[in-house]
């Protein structure tokens, strides 16, 4: 097991090309917050990825109203500024072959 306080930490020790190996390798990732550097939060929010939602937009005309959908628009769920004021309490896990999960942690 790796714990490290920053990215830039990482790089320090082992490297660019290291880092990226030490992060890709394990089955389980876990971002608690903490951290301020924008190319790491960068990297989490394109894992955490994007939701997709549909918008329905309403409009009257002396004709009736009418109805138009957008089923297929997308947000990213959370960007670097999200990942950079995470909340105390909270962390991302990155498990393989499951989607990104919020994280309660409990007080030890």
């Amino acid at each position: 097991m790796t714990i490290l306080q920053s990215w830039s930490q990482s790089v320090e020790v082992w490297g660019r090309d290291g880092k990226h190996k030490l992060w890709s390798a394990p089955n389980i990732k876990v971002y608690g917050g903490g951290v301020a550097e924008a190319e790491f939060l960068n990297e989490l929010a394109q894992l955490v990825g994007e939701y997709r939602y549909s918008n329905t937009t309403r409009s009257r005309s002396k004709q009736g109203t009418s109805y138009s959908h957008d089923d297929d628009r997308k947000e990213r769920t959370l960007d670097v500024s999200d990942l950079a004021a995470f909340p105390r309490g909270r962390a991302i896990m990155f498990a393989s072959r499951a989607p990104a999960a919020l994280l309660e942690t409990v007080p030890g």
